[in-house]
């Protein structure tokens, strides 16, 4: 009786030859879904920074906007003691406590390591209610914690003032003294469209 010998692997018949192809292709597609999975990946990281690097631009914008009025409130605080009345400077400086606290929120959102520049904020808001329980006690202004008040919030004006001039001159996307706005505007909508 003779033994039968299986066939060596490379005498398939067709239909096994069909097998091999399509776990050959089944590779090929795993390996194209594997490099598309790592481009969306990449792709939802630029997105999340574009997003991140858009609320921050907004932030700042906010906080350029707001800072002139609240220096402009201060003002309107020292004329209301000027004029010594305690109604009108305890409104003011409560005016100003919000509208503080609501820079002091947008600067942590930008900056949340605590920088000076929310210290000193935060410092004149301690100070402004303060003054304002001083002057919700007394019928007669309290110069002593207006001092103090005035001296806080003054700082805070001004460290803003600070922080607004530096964030100002960042780059935002803007065209810079290398470039000419035209080049500027060619690499802007080349980024776009990508």
């Amino acid at each position: 009786m003779i033994a039968d010998t299986p066939d060596p692997w490379y005498v398939l018949a067709w239909w096994d030859w069909i097998g091999v192809a399509s776990a050959a292709l089944g590779l090929i597609g795993l390996a194209l879904a594997l490099v598309q999975v790592y481009k969306a990946r990449r792709a939802a990281q630029a997105a999340l920074q574009a997003v991140r690097q858009t609320q921050g631009r907004i932030r700042a914008s906010q906080i350029m906007v707001l800072a002139p009025q609240l220096r402009f409130i201060f003002r309107d605080i020292e004329l209301s003691i000027g004029e010594e009345n305690p109604s009108l400077t305890q409104r003011t400086i409560d005016r100003w406590r919000s509208q503080a606290a609501h820079i002091s929120g947008l600067l942590m959102a930008e900056d949340n390591t605590g920088n000076t520049t929310t210290q000193k904020i935060n410092a004149g808001i301690a100070q402004a209610v303060v003054a304002n329980q001083a002057l919700m006690k007394n019928s007669a202004l309290d110069h002593r914690n207006l001092t103090k008040a005035r001296t806080a919030m003054s700082e805070a004006c001004d460290a803003l003032e600070v922080w607004v001039g530096q964030n100002i001159t960042k780059d935002a996307g803007q065209p810079t003294s290398k470039s000419s706005p035209a080049s500027w505007l060619a690499r802007r909508l080349r980024n776009e469209t990508r």
